[in-house]
C-alpha cells in the first residue's frame, strides 16, 4: 500500500492484541507471509508489541468492515458469544467467544516523559496525554480529552498524588521511579514509567 492508503487506515491488522499496519506483504508459500514497513502498537496497543508468539492469530481488519458493538458495562470481565451468518449460510454459522476487557473505554497510557531539575533544585515532570477518541495530534494541538475530567495519578517513589494537569513539580532525588496513569471515567490507563534524572 502507498503512504496515502496507510494514512487513510489501510492494511490494518490485529495480531494477538496488537494493532499494526503494514505497507508490504510478501508471500512466502504454505500460507506464510512476510509483512514489512510496519506501524506497530497502534491505538493504545503498544504494550502488546513483541508479545505475539509464532502462529498467533492474525486478523486483517478491512477498512469500513469493522463495527463497534455496545456492551453493557456490567459485562466487563465476562465473556460474550458471537455468531456470524453470511448470505446463504445455513445452520448455526460461525461461533466465537471473546472476553470483554474494557480496554476500549479506558484512556491510553500517557506519553512523552519529560523531567528537568530546575535551578532551585526542584524537579519538573511533564507528559502528554492521549485520548481514546482522538488518535492523531492534528495541527499541533492537544488530543480531545475523551473523559469527564482531566486527572492523573502520579506515584513518585512511595508517594502517590492526583493532579488535574499533565505536570508535577517538587523535591525528589535522582533515580526515583515515577509512574503516571491517566484516570478515566471507567478506570485508569496503562502506566507511563520514568526515572528522575532521565529525559
Amino acid at each position: 500500500a502507498d503512504p496515502a492508503a496507510i494514512e487513510a487506515g489501510g492494511n490494518l491488522a490485529w495480531i494477538d492484541g496488537e494493532l499494526i499496519q503494514f505497507a508490504r506483504a510478501e508471500p512466502l508459500g504454505d500460507g506464510y507471509w512476510r509483512l514489512s514497513e510496519l506501524r506497530r502498537g497502534l491505538r493504545g496497543t503498544e504494550a502488546r508489541i513483541g508479545q505475539a508468539e509464532p502462529g498467533a492469530r492474525f486478523v486483517l481488519l478491512e477498512h469500513g468492515a469493522v463495527r463497534a458493538i455496545d456492551v453493557p458495562v456490567t459485562m466487563l470481565g465476562g465473556r460474550v458469544r458471537f455468531l456470524a451468518h453470511g448470505v446463504g449460510d445455513d445452520g448455526v454459522g460461525v461461533q466465537a467467544m471473546a472476553e470483554v476487557t474494557g480496554a476500549s473505554i479506558l484512556p491510553p497510557a500517557p506519553v512523552g516523559w519529560r523531567c528537568t531539575r530546575e535551578a532551585d533544585g526542584q524537579v519538573t515532570i511533564g507528559w502528554t496525554r492521549r485520548s481514546r477518541i482522538g488518535w492523531r495530534w492534528l495541527d499541533r494541538v492537544d488530543a480531545p480529552l475523551g473523559e469527564e475530567a482531566e486527572r492523573y495519578r502520579i506515584a513518585i517513589g512511595d508517594r502517590v498524588e492526583e493532579v488535574a494537569a499533565p505536570g508535577w513539580r517538587g523535591a525528589v532525588a535522582d533515580g526515583t521511579r515515577v509512574t503516571i496513569w491517566q484516570l478515566g471515567t471507567w478506570g485508569a490507563s496503562p502506566p507511563l514509567v520514568g526515572f528522575v534524572g532521565e529525559g
